[in-house]
């Protein structure tokens, strides 16, 4: 008997009672799904940024490499047109020499 009777603080579920709340929790679940798709755009378009960062990096890094290949490839190209100058002063020299030995 005692668990068929009701104590004043026992909560009587009614669909008057749960359908209000259901509503309001769709509606929730609703803005919150929302939110969560949003949320999900942003970082797919953080995910992008950061992959065209990372590969504007790599390209900086490999731009660096080829800069520092041409200016070797320039310091060679100097040195020997230094060294071509100098051969030809020095076959000028000669022939000079020769000319006077005549």
């Amino acid at each position: 008997l005692k668990s068929t009777i009701m104590s004043f603080n026992d909560i009587v579920l009614t669909k008057d009672a749960i359908l209000p709340n259901l509503r309001h929790m769709t509606k929730c679940m609703k803005l919150l799904s929302n939110q969560k798709h949003l949320l999900d755009q942003d970082l797919n378009q953080s995910l992008q940024k950061f992959d065209l960062m990372m590969n504007l990096e790599k390209k900086q890094k490999e731009l660096h490499l080829k800069e520092q290949k041409l200016k070797k490839y320039e310091t060679k190209l100097v040195e020997n047109e230094n060294d071509i100058k100098s051969k030809v002063h020095e076959l000028d020299i000669r022939e000079d020499q020769l000319n006077l030995q005549e």
